[in-house]
C-alpha cells in the first residue's frame, strides 16, 4: 500500500476561516482554496482515504458511526 500525507485545513466561509474536521492532501486543499493548518500533518495509508479524497481522523470515524446508529 502507498502512504500519503494529509493535513487539517481551513476554508473561507463568508469572510471567516472555518476548520474542516476531515483531512486532505495538499493538492486537494489547494483545489478547494483552503489553507493548511500548521502541525496537522499525518501519514496514512492511501486506502484509508474516502472515495472523495477525505481522511477522517479516528475520533471523527467513531463520532460518525455513533450518529449513524441513532
Amino acid at each position: 500500500m502507498r502512504a500519503v500525507t494529509v493535513y487539517g485545513f481551513l476554508i473561507n466561509d463568508q469572510g471567516k476561516q472555518i476548520q474542516i474536521p476531515s483531512k486532505r492532501t495538499i493538492k486537494d486543499i489547494e483545489q478547494l482554496g483552503g489553507v493548511v493548518v500548521a502541525g496537522s500533518a499525518e501519514t496514512v495509508d492511501e486506502s484509508e482515504l474516502r472515495e472523495d479524497g477525505r481522511y477522517l481522523p479516528k475520533h471523527e470515524k467513531v463520532e460518525a458511526a455513533d450518529k449513524a446508529s441513532h
